[in-house]
């Protein structure tokens, strides 16, 4: 329960979170006007700096770089995965050269141009897909190699977790054919 906030404090701030005996207890991302209006980011007693955002982007993906070597295998994957990685309201997948990315908070919507240079600089990637929820994909050819879809104009949420490429439309992609033996 959030017994009160900052009056100075703004939707999208990075705020202290304090306990009920007012002693540090973390940080989060506040939005007042949002169904959780504040997301917690950090649990501890150390102050958590806009820098440590890139410190959570960059374990991130030093896991799927160097732990997992996926890049070894695909380069179809996932890189960021919201609370899993400690940054609530951000999703980020690679395709290629492109990052698919979700959010789901203010907070983070106001990071990402910095957040998504830093992102390109590590990965390597040329350009960002947004995505949003809510829309559909429908088949619009099927052959032995390649499957192709066509995402409707209200976009898509990663609807197959396979290999993407997206091409100059920005409503078309490829996949590989899952289903091909």
């Amino acid at each position: 329960m959030i017994r009160g906030s900052s009056p100075d404090a703004k939707p999208g701030d990075l705020v202290a979170i304090y306990d009920k005996d007012d002693r540090p207890f973390g940080a989060g991302l506040w939005n007042p006007k949002a169904r959780v209006p504040l997301r917690a980011i950090y649990h501890g007693h150390d102050p958590f700096t806009e820098d440590d955002f890139i410190r959570l982007l960059d374990r991130a993906v030093d896991l799927r770089l160097t732990t997992l070597g996926l890049p070894e295998h695909t380069d179809a994957f996932r890189v960021v995965h919201s609370d899993g990685d400690a940054l609530s309201g951000l999703i980020v997948d690679r395709f290629g050269d492109v990052l698919s990315v979700s959010t789901h908070s203010l907070g983070v919507y106001k990071r990402l141009p910095q957040w998504l240079k830093h992102l390109h600089d590590r990965l390597g990637t040329l350009s960002t897909q947004p995505t949003t929820t809510g829309g559909t994909i429908v088949p619009s050819s099927l052959t032995d190699e390649l499957l192709q879809l066509r995402v409707s104009e209200r976009g898509q949420r990663n609807p197959l977790y396979a290999y993407w490429v997206l091409t100059a439309c920005s409503t078309t992609c490829c996949c590989v054919n899952p289903f091909r033996r």
